[in-house]
């Protein structure tokens, strides 16, 4: 984590719920839609913050792989936009973040990725993967990775942002980052503080 966000309480789902058990679990690879995660492709420094502090209450574990995009079209937009994408790219140091330009640059960039371990045989190199998107583009990777025998997860900002066909797809969590809420599962995340 880095050292100028505050960490968050670890969080406890309920039964059957598995996206922040840190115990006993194989590798991840986690897909991060950052545009859709901060609900903006120009999101402001706090937001920026409050999703990464939130993201890491799933637990990264070192053996993690982490791949993340973010919109930037440096002729469209101004310097502030520039400083946040560079404010994005400093708070995910363990992870690869991508900024790219076009319509839905992101996600491609994403799909891309995860398409480019299943066809290369990678992706069994992971118990689970972890699309943090709701966009409708992730559902052909998350199906061709569930025949693969990998748990495809979901991790999204907003249930209405979240495509019926990826929520289909999907045969994991889906946790409602924001909320701390797994809808598959129902059990409002608590604090491991108040559980014990």
């Amino acid at each position: 984590m880095t050292p100028h966000l505050a960490p968050g309480p670890r969080p406890v789902v309920g039964p059957g719920c598995c996206l922040d058990q840190t115990q006993g679990r194989g590798r991840r690879l986690h897909l991060l839609d950052l545009d859709n995660l901060h609900g903006s492709g120009n999101p402001s420094i706090r937001r920026i913050d409050q999703v990464r502090n939130d993201y890491d209450r799933l637990g990264l574990m070192d053996g993690d792989l982490v791949y993340g995009a973010c919109m930037h079209e440096p002729g469209r937009w101004n310097r502030e936009h520039v400083r946040r994408v560079a404010h994005i790219c400093k708070v995910w140091p363990k992870g690869t973040v991508r900024p790219v330009a076009g319509k839905n640059g992101a996600d491609k960039a994403l799909v891309g990725k995860a398409l480019e371990y299943v066809d290369q045989g990678r992706i069994t190199w992971f118990d689970d993967v972890v699309i943090a998107s709701g966009d409708h583009l992730f559902r052909v990777a998350a199906n061709r990775m569930r025949r693969l025998g990998v748990t495809v997860h979901l991790v999204i900002s907003s249930e209405r942002a979240l495509a019926d066909d990826l929520r289909k797809a999907a045969d994991g969590c889906i946790l409602h980052l924001g909320e701390r809420q797994c809808l598959r599962h129902l059990d409002v995340v608590v604090d491991y503080a108040k559980a014990a």
